[in-house]
């Protein structure tokens, strides 16, 4: 952490309202959230939010389990 600590800024908040403007991020990464997500307008709600603060042209990268196997989409919006 010392490395970078100058670089990186930790926020906590909740997935299915993103503390940041529309648009902030060339890339979103979602590892292993959807899972823990037990309500399905929730669910609908965190990929609704990754989407919005997703920048034109920026990268979605979702990778959970389903099922018994783990499975990683990249959607370039």
């Amino acid at each position: 952490m010392e490395e970078v600590a100058d670089r990186v800024k930790f926020i906590q908040g909740s997935a299915s309202k993103l503390p940041f403007a529309d648009g902030e991020f060339d890339i979103v990464i979602s590892c292993l959230t959807f899972r823990e997500v037990r309500d399905e307008r929730d669910k609908a709600r965190l990929l609704n939010e990754a989407l919005r603060v997703l920048k034109n042209g920026g990268e979605f990268v979702f990778m959970d389990f389903f099922m018994t196997s783990i499975n990683l989409v990249i959607w370039r919006i």
